[in-house]
């Protein structure tokens, strides 16, 4: 999470400079032999991990920018493997009867392959009634057990919302327009908002009580615990088993608060009759959100929307710590109902039909991204590029349908997919930038969302990621395969992404 190694990038790598994804500035560099970080070794006795029965496991694979890293495999040996992810992640969905999709998706950070790690990343999403629940959490890097941690979090927060949500009759619910500015100050003011404030809380409190039951699983007396004997198999005999003194009557070291340590991220979508001073009741959507540490949740919005410059809508502001680099996690004090209370968010955010999409995803998608919300805007446009995201229909195009296309082939940069579970050899994948298309035409990102038509031209020409049919499954594919590869200098993190897209008409049309 956030940083990989000391923070610092690996001393000779090959990469773009200028801070944008996709940037095509590169170089031929090679760099194979950057050590394991001291505090997370991938291998208790310090060895590196070696090839196993299942393929290899360390690979040099070349970057889309010429740099080398070793691809490792997850060490055996750590404790609590995830059995449900291939080596480097995992991507779900679900179809809505609405035509809606839910879709998410994580993958292991450079620094996570290059250390033989684990991604610590989580996520989980829930349809519920008329409420569309996002979930992510990131494991600190420093936590020992912290994707145990992230994991015990969202499926927490998931089961109280699915549970607590279902009773909320948000669809059916009505709020006049005079009453919107109080209630985004205090929706406990309205008895369902209310209702689904009380249920966020409640989330974020199972969330920290599971991690918390987690712990004193493992710590007591006379069980067996696969974390006790991980640590004592590491910390035996040195200097840091000071801080982790047995229980009494236990012979092996304690597991620490501390080792779980994970951010939370959730974020509620859903839809209200609107009573507007004509007596029109329009469907409005209505975003619900709390958040503990950084990433980011956003809507995504149509730029022909009211206000056009909030296309964009944040659903948080990233917490920090003492310096850079750092932020909170779910804990006794972040989880209080007045630390809850200060962190939820209500936003009413226009007209249904004017939601593209709702996001939730963690800091190694948000820090690659977010420079505001032109850095949210290129990435809704990347999305759509690469056939994660429907592209929506627009006015008919001003320039030939070929020129957009061939725009859209000189958007693609060539990344490298590195090796996964028993490939031989990493595999070429075409990625499209919107930041390439900026440089290429001098035009902007908000110009390139004002032509919707444009952006779909762009997305359809060939080469593409896969082929763009129109279902969740090819649509979560594509989102997993586009975290793995898309490139920003300086990034090393584990990525999440988790999107909810409402339902478009019409679909954007099956390719074979």
């Amino acid at each position: 999470m956030g940083q990989s190694h000391d923070g610092s990038e690996p001393t000779q790598e090959a990469v773009p400079t200028p801070n944008t994804p996709g940037s095509p500035s590169m170089d031929t560099t090679t760099n194979t032999s950057h050590s394991l970080p001291p505090e997370r070794p991938a291998d208790p006795s310090g060895n590196p991990p070696q090839p196993g029965a299942d393929g290899p496991s360390v690979v040099a694979a070349a970057t889309s920018q010429g740099a080398h890293w070793v691809w490792r495999a997850p060490h055996p040996d750590l404790p609590y493997p995830r059995p449900e992810w291939d080596l480097d992640g995992i991507s779900i969905s679900h179809q809505l009867e609405d035509g809606g999709r839910m879709i998410a998706a994580s993958v292991r950070g450079r620094g996570h392959k290059q250390d033989a790690l684990y991604c610590d990343d989580a996520h989980a999403f829930v349809a519920v009634g008329a409420w569309r629940v996002l979930i992510v959490s990131d494991g600190a890097g420093s936590a020992l057990f912290s994707r145990v941690g992230a994991q015990l979090a969202c499926e927490a927060a998931r089961k109280r919302l699915a549970r607590e949500l279902g009773t909320v009759d948000l669809s059916g619910h009505t709020l006049r327009e005079e009453d919107l500015e109080g209630l985004t100050k205090d929706p406990t003011a309205d008895k369902v908002l209310d209702h689904a404030c009380r249920a966020l809380d409640s989330a974020f409190k199972d969330a920290r009580e599971a991690i918390a039951g987690w712990i004193a699983e493992q710590n007591a007396d006379g069980g067996e615990s696969a974390a006790r004997d991980w640590i004592n198999q590491r910390f035996s005999g040195s200097a840091q088993s000071d801080r982790r003194p047995p229980e009494s009557g236990c012979a092996s070291l304690r597991v620490l608060e501390g080792d779980c340590s994970c951010t939370l991220l959730v974020v509620a979508y859903g839809a209200v009759r609107l009573e507007k001073a004509d007596g029109s009741t329009p469907q409005m959507g209505v975003a619900l959100s709390c958040s503990v540490g950084d990433g980011m949740m956003v809507v995504f919005r149509r730029p022909s929307a009211p206000k056009k410059e909030n296309d964009v809508l944040p659903l948080m502001s990233p917490d920090t710590g003492t310096y850079a680099g750092q932020t909170l996690f779910i804990d006794q004090v972040t989880t209080t109902e007045e630390s809850l209370k200060r962190r939820r968010r209500l936003a009413f955010v226009g007209a249904t039909s004017d939601v593209l999409a709702v996001a939730a995803m963690t800091d190694g998608v948000a820090d690659d991204y977010y420079d505001g919300r032109s850095g949210m805007r290129r990435l809704y446009c990347d999305l759509v590029l690469n056939g994660v995201l429907a592209a929506v229909e627009g006015p008919p195009l001003a320039e030939p349908i070929a020129e957009a296309q061939a725009l859209g082939r000189s958007v693609v940069q060539q990344a490298v997919l590195e090796l996964i579970q028993n490939d031989t050899a990493p595999r070429v994948v075409p990625v499209k930038y919107a930041g390439r298309y900026i440089e290429a035409t001098g035009r902007s990102v908000e110009q390139l969302l004002d032509t919707p038509g444009l952006l779909r031209e762009m997305a359809d020409a060939e080469p593409r990621i896969g082929p763009l049919n129109d279902t969740a499954d090819a649509q979560a594919k594509r989102l997993r395969e586009w975290l793995d590869v898309y490139f920003v200098r300086g990034s090393f993190d584990d990525r999440t992404l988790v999107l909810f897209q409402p339902p478009t008409e019409p679909p954007v049309k099956e390719h074979s």
